[in-house]
């Protein structure tokens, strides 16, 4: 896999996302306990299992290297340990969000969700655990890159507010999300990257279980189709402009025009996939997506 996916589409882009798909979670209430969780877990973990090498930037940070590998070794063992004590719930949600980001890694770009120029990148482990960012997203331009760093979020507990409270910090101190160990192939750069804006995207459980489904039998055109696409768009359209809000509100005028440019090539996007009015209705149903929505909303307000 490399340090981003390869993987091309072998099959078209529906002009129209439907509004009641085959496989859409709303119509398919008892199959939410009939996957196998532990199966589509392994399937996850061979996905994500190419992340960005710490140790091919040893000749840009030298022992600083070191002290980040030994950092993650830290926060692994840590994390390990509080969910051996926190049960089998803890776990579960763990392994939904793992499949739920191996899920968006390969389907984003092999199945067009964020458009035909996007490619996505595994952040390296270090910056998923100290920058929070699971995945970027980097989309194509003329002359350069736009990129946007994922945060992945299934639950509707203080973890997603803390996601909100960090992003709120940031801007306040003048600066957005950095990667220390950033790699682009298409551009042909490595180092660190400052200054990258970064989103949380989610679903229930409901939605994920469904789309587990489909990734389990490999059907690609269900998930080329799938309405999950809508949802995690409009989270990222809705915390875009309400973070550029939130930045001219306080004077961060330089910040607002990462936000802008970000908003604009997402509207382009949804504007591309001619979403139905009806499709975008659905998405109050989705209890992760309304936390994720009044969370970005009450960034905004707090800076009038």
């Amino acid at each position: 896999m490399g340090y981003t996916t390869t993987m091309k589409n072998n099959f078209e882009q529906p002009a129209h996302i439907p509004t009641h798909q085959p496989n859409q979670p709303e119509n398919h209430d008892h199959h939410i306990e009939d996957v196998d969780l532990h199966a589509a877990y392994e399937m996850a973990e061979k996905v994500l299992a190419e992340p960005i090498d710490l140790e091919a930037f040893r000749d840009i940070y030298g022992e600083n290297v070191d002290k980040d590998v030994e950092y993650v070794k830290k926060m692994e063992k840590m994390f390990a340990e509080q969910a051996s004590a926190a049960g089998d719930s803890a776990e579960r949600f763990h392994k939904l969000a793992r499949i739920f980001e191996a899920i968006v890694f390969q389907h984003a770009e092999l199945s067009n969700w964020f458009g035909e120029y996007a490619t996505t990148i595994a952040a390296s482990r270090y910056d998923d655990i100290k920058n929070g960012i699971d995945t970027i997203v980097e989309f194509e331009e003329e002359q350069s890159a736009y990129h946007l760093a994922l945060a992945i979020d299934v639950t509707t507990s203080s973890g997603s507010r803390d996601k909100f409270d960090r992003i709120q910090k940031e801007i306040d101190e003048g600066h957005l999300a950095e990667i220390k160990y950033f790699v682009s192939e298409n551009m042909g750069i490595r180092g660190h990257k400052a200054n990258v804006p970064r989103v949380v995207i989610g679903a229930d459980r409901k939605t994920i279980y469904n789309v587990i489904n489909a990734w389990i039998e490999k059907d690609n055109r269900a998930l080329a189709a799938h309405p999950i696409q809508i949802k995690i768009l409009s989270e990222i359209q809705i915390q875009l402009a309400s973070f550029k809000q939130y930045c001219e509100n306080t004077g961060k005028s330089d910040l607002a025009g990462i936000y802008e440019k970000g908003l604009t090539i997402v509207e382009k996007i949804i504007a591309e996939k001619n979403i139905a009015e009806a499709d975008m209705v659905d998405l109050d149903f989705d209890e992760v997506y309304r936390a994720i929505k009044a969370q970005a909303e009450n960034v905004a307000a707090r800076g009038k």
